[in-house]
């Protein structure tokens, strides 16, 4: 006697889902899954979109206010019409609120998380918690690095979102020659600054508050660039 078809195939396995009876219940969920209903837009999607209008916005706020070619009452006019428009879309408590759900939805994507790897990876990661890196973390949500205990993190912001973040310019910011950073994040700032100049001064200052062979790191998507 021949011995019992068992697998799937092409040509038998019609027949043997009709013995078994399970034919029709696979046919179902063959066709349930083609009938998937596309997914609806969503509060990451909405963010992105927010997070990009303000950078689109800024960046033309700033051309405008470095205009030399236009006359002071068109100036004055357009400038009032972006910052209107920059209201509207919530400014920068939109903003950060956007960047704030945005790392919450990635999880261990968070820059702090890939920094922590990238530290760790190139062996920039003390070999003993005694010696801790001095760390500056510029535009930050909230104070991530001051979990890790080899760390010594200081969080700025402009607008703070949390106690743990101090209010800052960092264009502002100075240090003292000894008390210089190991560790320099710049996550998603410098495109904030929509004038080309004025990301040249943020870049020079970060030289003024590093180690010489300090590190300096700039995550960034092309969505803001």
């Amino acid at each position: 006697m021949a011995a019992p078809i068992s697998n799937f195939s092409p040509q038998t396995g019609e027949a043997c889902h009709r013995k078994t009876g399970s034919f029709k219940a696979a046919s179902k969920d063959h066709k349930k899954k083609k009938k998937q209903k596309p997914k609806p837009i969503t509060e990451v999607r909405v963010d992105r979109s927010v997070i990009s209008k303000l950078h689109v916005l800024n960046k033309e706020l700033d051309a405008v206010r470095s205009d030399q070619s236009l006359s002071r009452g068109t100036k004055q006019a357009r400038v009032s019409q972006l910052e209107t428009e920059i209201q509207k879309i919530g400014g920068l408590d939109a903003y950060q609120a956007a960047s704030k759900r945005g790392a919450c939805c990635h999880g261990n994507t968070t820059t702090s998380n890939w920094v922590i790897k990238q530290l760790k990876k190139f062996k920039v990661k003390p070999a003993t918690e005694e010696t801790r890196l001095r760390l500056l973390d510029v535009g930050a949500l909230d104070n991530h690095y001051q979990r890790n205990s080899w760390l010594d993190c200081t969080a700025i912001d402009l607008n703070p979102q949390t106690g743990s973040v101090i209010k800052a310019d960092f264009f502002d910011y100075q240090v003292e020659e000894g008390c210089k950073y190991d560790v320099l994040v710049l996550s998603l700032v410098i495109n904030f600054v929509g004038d080309p100049k004025k990301r040249g001064d943020m870049l020079r200052h970060c030289c003024q508050v590093t180690k010489e062979n300090g590190h300096l790191f700039i995550p960034d998507t092309q969505a803001v660039l």
